[in-house]
């Protein structure tokens, strides 16, 4: 190479805007850059042709940034990338991203190449940030937890008295059993206390969800138990239904209990789906029964990261100006009911770290779909080898 393509090169690499160092076999600082200089704190002088040990290892402070050097020679890496902390000789804290990696020549060490960049500013932004939405998580936490327990205090302070109203009420039409007019209202206000004692009973379901203790499990066995649910169901409304399955040896992180109370609530809607159709009895009287709903649960994993459940069924259908209100609590367009159990499938899929989404076309069906992780997100990344005892190849 001519002095003058040397001097193009030095240029090169003093005007990057990142740390360039390369060490050689010996462990030697042979490059060291303008910038690497700026971000380490030292002078050039003090870098080039100084081992890397010398400099560093003897320094308890920057055990984290002398494990990258440590990992690319004992795992012999072409790209390794580290984001670490590291303290000036002046004391000054940094967050550098360090790319390393291991070159060979041949069957011979050639050295290693390490390019840093002082990422501090943005690392901070990125923990002010994250600081702000563990805050808002917390108000939001307590917010709701306040809201449960008013819901409880309230459901508690109701249902008292209207038991006591209902029961009264059935006392006296015992007693005025001579007189039907009366009779026929204390019935009314006894009707009225039992819807009344639905909706403080499914206020105080929703409100009492125990917390969540979520684990990787299979989900075969989930899917059986709520077939066998759905059967005790149909035979306990007199319904029929048509049972089918689809589910993937696969598995989901949640919690086993709360899964389970999803599912049959969106089972029970489902079977619940038919159209009434009217019987004539043998007095003459007119009535009604459903006609058998087909319902079919599918199970299918993404790519080992979310698993999908699909509980669809060929019903009535829901009108598309119901589906935004479908999750509220109350919301309901049955005759029967308080609407408050896709409003407990929607709690519980969103303390599982989930989602829930409804399509449906009138008179052809409506589909449930629960997205829920696979796996514990927090569990994701691969721990940071601490060790610093390798059997390195290169001299430090």
């Amino acid at each position: 190479m001519t002095n003058f393509e040397q001097l193009i090169v030095q240029n090169i690499l003093q005007s990057l805007p990142v740390g360039l160092a390369v060490i050689n076999p010996e462990g030697e600082i042979v490059v060291a850059n303008a910038a690497l200089c700026d971000t380490l704190g030292y002078e050039r002088e003090e870098l080039v042709s100084t081992g890397w040990g010398l400099l560093f290892f003897h320094a308890d402070k920057n055990i984290e940034f002398n494990q990258v050097l440590i990992d690319v020679i004992r795992e012999e890496k072409m790209h390794l990338v580290r984001s670490v902390y590291y303290e000036r000789p002046d004391g000054t804290r940094l967050r550098l991203s360090i790319t390393s990696s291991f070159l060979r020549d041949g069957d011979s060490v050639a050295g290693i190449v390490l390019l840093m960049q002082d990422t501090t500013e943005k690392h901070n932004m990125h923990l002010r940030e994250k600081r702000v939405l563990e805050e808002r998580s917390r108000i939001r936490e307590e917010r709701g937890e306040g809201l449960r327990k008013l819901a409880l205090s309230v459901a508690h302070q109701i249902r008292n008295p209207v038991m006591g109203i209902g029961g009264l009420a059935g006392l006296a039409s015992r007693k005025a059993v001579d007189t039907p007019s009366i009779v026929h209202y204390l019935d009314g206000i006894r009707e009225e206390c039992l819807k009344l004692e639905q909706i403080v009973g499914a206020v105080s379901r929703f409100a009492s969800l125990p917390q969540p203790t979520p684990r990787r499990m299979s989900v075969a066995g989930v899917v059986e138990d709520a077939r066998l649910f759905l059967e005790e169901k149909a035979a306990e409304l007199g319904l029929e239904f048509e049972w089918k399955k689809d589910v993937d040896i696969c598995s989901v992180f949640a919690d086993s209990q709360l899964l389970e109370s999803a599912l049959h609530e969106l089972l029970v809607n489902a079977l619940e789906s038919g159209r009434e159709i009217p019987v004539r009895g043998k007095g003459g009287e007119s009535t009604h029964t459903y006609e058998k709903v087909a319902i079919s649960v599918t199970v299918h994993n993404d790519d080992d990261k979310w698993t999908y459940f699909t509980v669809q069924d060929n019903g009535r259908g829901i009108a598309e100006e119901n589906i935004p209100y479908l999750f509220d609590p109350f919301y309901t367009t049955k005759t029967v009911g308080v609407g408050m159990g896709l409003a407990v499938v929607r709690r519980i899929v969103t303390e599982l770290g989930g989602n829930i989404q409804v399509q449906s076309i009138p008179g052809k069906g409506a589909s449930f779909v629960i997205k829920l992780p696979s796996h514990d997100p927090e569990s994701d990344a691969c721990p940071v080898d601490g060790s610093s005892d390798a059997d390195t190849k290169i001299s430090l």
